[in-house]
């Protein structure tokens, strides 16, 4: 493989763009008994941040990948897509323009279902297929990942109020 084919083609994620959850948001830390009100909105600091980063692992993906081999060969490709909760989550998007009532629109197709067309294709190289599979691996992780941590920060959010409510001074 010559250096311009290198430089041409997409990486995916590696284990160390995860080392921060890993060190930070156990889940082991996470179903520690808390103490207070001050404990439930530390860990909600922590799981604004790790979405922040997660989010910018996200966008790094998808500019690692855009236009490069073996990618930029396909029809189809990563996009980020933020729900009405404020999370981010990666899918496919197929690039073929289809016309609607004089309208241009691109089809939107399950993510699952490109990947294991491509992955049967058989103009793709081994490499490709692995590096194909590998970024569907990153993309569901981050999505899990993502998931996960809008799932607590909701529970944490509802459990805070309960805390000021306890805190009513007697008379």
């Amino acid at each position: 493989m010559n250096e311009f084919y290198k430089d041409e083609y997409a990486n995916t994620l590696s284990s160390t763009d995860y080392q921060f959850a890993k060190q930070h948001l156990s889940l082991k830390g996470l179903l520690k008994p808390f103490k207070g009100k001050g404990e439930y909105e530390t860990i909600l600091q922590e799981i604004e941040s790790y979405l922040s980063r997660l989010e910018n692992i996200a966008e790094r993906l998808i500019n690692d990948t855009r236009d490069k081999l073996p990618i930029k060969y396909l029809p189809f490709y990563l996009k980020k897509r933020r729900l009405s909760n404020g999370s981010v989550y990666l899918s496919w998007k197929y690039k073929k323009i289809v016309i609607v009532d004089g309208k241009t629109s691109r089809t939107e197709i399950e993510g699952k279902r490109l990947i294991l067309d491509a992955l049967e294709q058989n103009n793709l190289s081994y490499e490709d297929k692995n590096f194909i599979r590998q970024l569907e691996i990153d993309r569901l992780t981050l999505n899990f990942q993502m998931r996960v941590c809008i799932r607590i920060r909701h529970l944490i959010n509802e459990m805070l109020p309960k805390f000021d409510e306890l805190n009513i001074p007697t008379k």
